[in-house]
């Protein structure tokens, strides 16, 4: 059994940096997709943009959760998912759009669409391919939703540079002001919630309360 991977604050910040950036490279490719008319293809670029988004999210919002190996072991697992790191993006931007009164957005149809719109497929007695699974519509929402986040992402990170993100990322692992409170699920989404505070400026104390407040209107 290989030994696991513990990274250090400044590896941690260096990954966000180098995520969100490959997230914008994707993006733009996927941009560029659009306007040519390859809308399949757009789409499933820019799941990839949006995993690599959540990937980002995630490390950010990792030293709030903890060091201990177990937390760890759910890092790396939710690192090689492709669907934690989408549903973190999807929702991230969901509840940054002060105009969306909608449900939460679900990240396993949106997983299984990007596959619709990349695999040739026999499914209900008939073919299914790429060209027929995504419409403009589905496409240019998506990209409403996804570029919005990703630019405040941006924005947020040009503020500071790895060194000094990894130096936040110690205050905030020592102050463990997200705390946990047994349950996994409310764990994830108060690190989350309080990652994304801490972006908008509020201090460690108002962080965590928002993260109290906002975990029970997470999905469960």
């Amino acid at each position: 059994m290989s030994k696991m991977q513990l990274l250090s604050n400044e590896q941690l910040a260096e990954l966000a940096f180098a995520a969100l950036a490959n997230a914008r490279r994707l993006y733009d490719d996927a941009l560029l997709l659009r306007e040519a008319g390859r809308a399949p293809s757009a789409f499933v670029l820019l799941g990839l943009a949006a995993d690599e988004l959540g990937k980002h999210m995630l490390v950010v919002a990792f030293p709030t959760r903890g060091n201990s190996d177990e937390q760890w072991r759910k890092f790396w697992r939710r690192m090689n998912s492709h669907e934690e790191k989408l549903g973190n993006a999807l929702l991230a931007a969901w509840l940054l759009d002060p105009f969306q009164l909608g449900d939460p957005p679900d990240r396993s149809a949106f997983h299984k669409q990007r596959l619709s719109a990349t695999y040739v497929d026999f499914r209900n007695a008939g073919l299914q391919e790429p060209d027929t699974a995504i419409n403009r519509v589905a496409l240019d929402s998506a990209f409403g939703s996804i570029g919005p986040h990703l630019a405040y992402c941006e924005r947020i990170l040009s503020r500071t540079d790895p060194a000094a993100l990894a130096t936040s990322m110690q205050r905030a692992r020592e102050s463990q002001a997200a705390r946990s409170d047994g349950n996994d699920a409310n764990d994830r989404y108060s690190s989350l919630a309080f990652a994304m505070a801490v972006a908008y400026g509020a201090n460690e104390d108002e962080a965590a309360h928002f993260a109290s407040v906002m975990v029970d209107h997470f999905p469960r």
